[in-house]
């Protein structure tokens, strides 16, 4: 990937035009900047912002590294004054106390916004990043967690990956399977409840 300290003294001379990244970042703030590079796209810091985001994220032979998510998580931490928090000790804390229907949920709740928090921007601002293949046809739960997910309608035992129970094409992994599953909560008159 190209220097990130080029990033940061681009975006450093950024800063000191736009107040708005001088304050406390958010979503809003998050979503100017990004506004900014495309709209203004014609002048030197945000060209080569938009240079670099291609060159390091977007270009085809990169994306399909697979290694772009890393990168744009150090993109991130660079451009907002975050760390990433795969370098930081976490620990399951419900500052919070909120509660989803049961423990198990709940615990699950915790646990997924320690585990998918990429990058922590300020002390309480955090991001989960996701960066995208353009043809992609897989079937990716991604942060929803299955046990909790179909918690609570019998079909624990089809909740595998790649096999069923004995040899049944019930479960996750293709759209057979999980069309299957959710046939199977039908069957028990549980649909509209899932």
């Amino acid at each position: 990937m190209t220097n990130l300290n080029i990033l940061k003294i681009i975006t450093e001379n950024i800063k000191s035009h736009e107040t708005i990244l001088n304050k406390k970042i958010n979503l809003s703030s998050i979503h100017y900047f990004f506004k900014k590079i495309e709209t203004d796209k014609n002048r030197f810091n945000y060209a080569y912002l938009n240079y670099f985001l291609y060159n390091n994220i977007s270009k085809e032979a990169v994306a399909k590294r697979k290694t772009t998510s890393r990168d744009f998580e150090d993109i991130l931490a660079t451009i907002f004054n975050g760390t990433i928090t795969d370098e930081e000790k976490r620990g399951n804390y419900n500052d919070e106390k909120f509660y989803l229907e049961n423990e198990t949920i709940t615990g699950f709740a915790v646990s997924n916004k320690r585990e998918k928090a990429d990058v922590k921007i300020s002390n309480n601002y955090f991001v989960s990043v996701k960066t995208l293949m353009q043809n992609n046809k897989e079937i990716n739960f991604g942060s929803l967690e299955k046990t909790t997910l179909f918690s609570g309608f019998n079909i624990e035992k089809f909740l595998n990956e790649r096999k069923g129970v004995s040899s049944e094409k019930i479960g996750l992994g293709s759209k057979q399977r999980l069309y299957n599953l959710l046939y199977e909560i039908k069957k028990q008159n549980q649909y509209n409840k899932f």
